[in-house]
């Protein structure tokens, strides 16, 4: 068994860059509008989340699932594209 300090918050920050959002994270606008997007869905249609990862609507249960559901392309599964096209 090893014991000691952790390292400072820089390493840690520099060893899971991308895969966390961080204090001035550009990123953060970007989840927090997909959170809008469910809320909005819901109160507009009576569907609480989308079943698919592939989905901005996805229910996100870990901080990963958020980032990956939130922050890649495309943003939302087939069934409900069509509903957020520009």
């Amino acid at each position: 068994m090893l014991s000691g300090d952790a390292p400072p918050r820089e390493v840690l920050e520099t060893q899971v860059e991308g895969d966390f959002l961080v204090e001035n994270d550009p990123r953060t606008t970007g989840a927090l509008k997909g959170s809008v997007r469910q809320a909005y869905h819901y109160l507009e249609t009576g569907e609480a989340f989308c079943d698919r990862e592939v989905c901005r609507l996805y229910n996100a249960h870990s901080h990963e699932d958020l980032i990956d559901a939130q922050l890649r392309e495309p943003e939302f599964c087939s069934e409900h594209a069509w509903l957020y096209a520009d």
